[in-house]
């Protein structure tokens, strides 16, 4: 039995947990993390998730242009055609662009923007 517990010892900043603390452990792409996890090798910021439903995150460094996501960061991972996107995704095999959703289900809600050139990339989605 897993026990997922709320510390206030690691209050959140950014993100979309409002100053929540962290709920330790969380899932992050099939991994139980205990605690804190870089966003990426390249990156020093650190995140978690602020509930134990949460599995997503949003992050301001990876703001958007165009699309019709108002210039929203991504959040990853995002739904798409039923799979989970855990990073920015081609727009079509003849098109080297990349987006991504800016909600956590971009089937439900259809907003989207193109991707930075720094922000997470993958081939595909996965289906779980």
């Amino acid at each position: 039995m897993t026990i997922f517990y709320n510390s206030a010892q690691y209050k959140t900043t950014g993100g979309n947990g409002g100053g929540s603390p962290c709920v330790l452990p969380f899932i992050h792409q099939t991994a139980t993390c205990s605690g804190c996890i870089k966003l990426n090798d390249n990156d020093p910021t650190y995140w978690c998730a602020t509930s134990d439903m949460t599995n997503y995150y949003i992050s301001a460094k990876y703001k958007t242009t165009g699309g019709n996501g108002g210039g929203s960061p991504c959040v990853l991972p995002f739904i798409h055609q039923t799979a989970t996107c855990y990073g920015c995704i081609k727009l079509s095999d003849s098109d080297p662009s990349y987006w991504c959703s800016v909600t956590d289900n971009y089937d439900r809600d259809q907003k989207y923007g193109f991707c930075p050139r720094d922000a997470p990339r993958v081939e595909s989605c996965t289906r779980e």
